[in-house]
């Protein structure tokens, strides 16, 4: 269903251009943005089912995106030079059906759990025509999730046109949009659906369909799937054969009908060829830029985990409008150690305690998260591994506050300043699951680490990426963490087990952490416990970690290693 192609890496990427980008935006705080490989969130926090809405939103924009050949012209028109012009005329002919999916999708998967979802749109009045319509269209199918289903079908089938064939036929450089009909690119698609009594239409197919379904499977998933009853009971992994059957079975009725008025209509799957040649076409040509990723026909069907996965990998959860304003500086030539610990034990108090956290990130990271100036982007872009730095919130002089970065050379820095802080109070070490996969840098710096401090990883990185440290059979104990403030609130997931000294942290919304959960409970090599497990010895630790965090990290996602290290 997903990870179709995905570009990653390219610094003139068109997608990092706001106006190239899918917006959910509206009358409040919370605001979403999708590009291809990646969503942008920025939840207020102040409302939890919007802010469920707005992350399920920009989710089933990657979802369509990913898994249609004119999705995957999306993608790769931000590889390929010649083509990064297209992208804008590409995104412009499919929005009406991107924000239709994915405001519709959005909605309805929020309100299983909670009823009162659809309000949510008050607050974005430009998209509550776009979900009026799409209901409309199949209010006759009996069902929320076949509703679902059904919305799937008609955006799908509008998506999958021949455009990757054009781009074959017309490779490298003499593809426009004016080689597809109108019938042939998404929005003409769309509005030839939804014309007329299109919900009458859909309700006969589905009645049909429900039909052949319940003559090969039973009825006892239809049945399960009924205005009112629990949700989750009608998408038990006991009906996935049903309802992959029932997807399959309105695409093609869908396609026949796209067909009837002169469409070229894909298979559900079709396109994977094309991408496939597209792909080796564009590594070929620029053998030194980023891989591109594409599923090949023969490909099996993508599990649960791996799903999960990969919306987990897409999804950036911002804490700030923007990246946070920076300083940095290096122990030693520009600020002596006893001048770190004395800013530190005065300024990072909680309840009278004060606390040292260092903060290990690759340089890339701090680039993307923080607003340093030229000197310092230059220090860092010549970095060759982790920077571990003392982070610490003061006046940058000029004002204002800023995250300053007191970066430390070698370990014997970081004992200078475990001798110097002594008992005053914890010291704890933050070091992003990404910077572990040097294995030089760790090896000269993970001793120190463990000697001086308590250990906190930061999941930066998807969990696949991370397997090899958790051995078959690895049982994991979890804890929820609800991180609320008076007037926000976000989500943690903090993880434990007998093969590592420290703790992993996850931090994002509730569907991201519910999501990074499910994803562990579908990996078969983990065992993960979410009851029972005794934290008392972190009590002490975890509060000024998180408060350290919330006032010093600009955003939290999974992509720091994009692809990641295994190259899935």
């Amino acid at each position: 269903m997903t990870g179709d192609a995905r570009p990653d890496g390219n610094e003139n990427d068109p997608w990092d251009e706001d106006h190239l980008a899918f917006f959910l935006d509206g009358l409040t705080g919370s605001t979403g943005a999708y590009r291809p490989r990646r969503f942008e969130l920025r939840g207020d926090g102040k409302d939890g089912v919007r802010d469920r809405v707005l992350h399920a939103h920009e989710a089933h924009h990657a979802m369509l995106n990913d898994s249609t050949t004119w999705g995957i012209a999306l993608h790769l028109s931000a590889r390929h030079r010649p083509w990064q012009a297209l992208g804008l005329p590409l995104r412009d002919a499919c929005r009406t059906v991107h924000e239709s999916f994915a405001t519709f999708m959005s909605v309805s998967a929020v309100s299983g759990r909670f009823p009162q979802a659809e309000r949510v749109l008050e607050d974005y009045p430009d998209y509550q025509p776009l979900y009026v319509r799409t209901a409309a269209a199949v209010a006759q199918v009996t069902g929320p999730h076949r509703q679902a289903l059904a919305v799937s079908a008609l955006a799908r089938a509008s998506m999958q046109t021949p455009v990757l064939q054009r781009l074959l036929e017309t490779w490298p450089d003499g593809f426009t949009l004016s080689l597809l009909r109108e019938v042939d690119r998404p929005d003409g698609r769309w509005n030839r659906l939804l014309r007329g009594d299109r919900g009458a239409l859909m309700g006969a197919a589905a009645k049909a369909v429900d039909q052949e379904v319940a003559a090969a499977f039973g009825d006892e998933a239809l049945t399960a799937d009924t205005p009112g009853a629990d949700s989750s009971a009608a998408v038990a992994d006991a009906f996935d054969d049903t309802w992959e059957r029932w997807e399959d079975l309105i695409y093609r009725r869908v396609a026949e009908e796209l067909r009837g008025m002169g469409a070229t209509v894909l298979p559900f799957l079709g396109g994977r060829a094309e991408a496939v040649e597209l792909a080796d076409r564009i590594q070929a040509d620029d053998p030194d830029g980023p891989p591109v990723r594409v599923q090949p026909p023969d490909a099996p069907h993508v599990d649960d985990a791996t799903f999960e996965a990969s919306l987990v990998r897409q999804a950036r959860h911002w804490i700030v409008p923007e990246p946070r304003p920076a300083q940095l500086i290096t122990l030693g030539p520009d600020v002596d150690p006893e001048e770190v610990v004395r800013v530190i034990d005065a300024s990072a108090r909680i309840a009278g305690r004060p606390s040292l956290v260092t903060a290990i990130r690759l340089p890339t990271r701090l680039l993307e998260g923080y607003a340093f100036d030229a000197r310092a982007e230059e220090t860092l872009a010549r970095l060759e591994g982790p920077a571990v730095a003392v982070r610490a919130v003061a006046d940058d002089g000029a004002g204002g506050d800023a995250v300053w970065h007191t970066l430390l050379r070698e370990p014997t820095d970081l004992h200078r300043l475990a001798e110097l802080w002594a008992d005053r109070g914890p010291l704890l070490h933050c070091v992003a699951a990404s910077c572990l996969f040097d294995r030089g840098w760790q090896s000269a710096w993970l001793p120190a680490l463990e000697e001086t401090g308590r250990l906190v990883v930061l999941l930066d990185v998807g969990v696949v990426s991370v397997l090899p440290s958790w051995p078959d059979g690895t049982v994991l104990s979890g804890l929820y963490l609800d991180l609320g403030g008076p007037d926000w609130n976000r989500r943690g997931l903090l993880l434990a087990s007998d093969h590592h000294t420290g703790v992993w942290l996850a931090v994002g919304d509730d569907t991201g952490i519910e999501t990074l959960v499910s994803q562990l409970s579908h990996t078969e090599s983990l065992h993960l416990r979410m009851e029972g497990g005794d934290w008392t010895d972190w009590a002490e630790s975890l509060q000024p970690m998180l408060v350290h965090l919330f006032a010093t990290e600009s955003f939290f996602d999974a992509a720091a290693l994009e692809p990641p290290p295994d190259g899935t």
